[in-house]
């Protein structure tokens, strides 16, 4: 699966790159975000993505279909203590 999530002014991101481990190295990815940027250039604007630096098979994916790294950044996570506890537990009585 893949979409698109911010959208700063000339630039949409490229998103929820994801693919189920039995099915990697197909070229699933590869379609997927390809085609993502089709859909962003034809509306003349710029994809952009982000990813972890630990995350080597993605970087070597976006690398071979023409992304760039354009900046380091330190990212910090943040969410509302109670609601995350709360949310956390309500998804764990949902794993089965």
């Amino acid at each position: 699966m893949a979409g698109e999530c911010l959208k700063p002014p000339g630039f949409t991101e490229v998103s929820a790159i994801c693919t189920r481990p039995q099915d990697r190295g197909r070229g699933y990815a590869r379609a997927l975000v390809r085609r993502l940027m089709d859909e962003i250039f034809a509306r003349r604007e710029i994809p952009i993505l982000h990813v972890f630096p630990d995350n080597q098979p993605a970087l070597r994916l976006y690398e071979s279909i023409e992304f760039v790294v354009r900046a380091r950044l330190t990212i910090i996570w943040l969410a509302p203590a109670v609601r995350m506890r709360s949310a956390m537990s309500d998804n764990r009585r949902d794993i089965k």
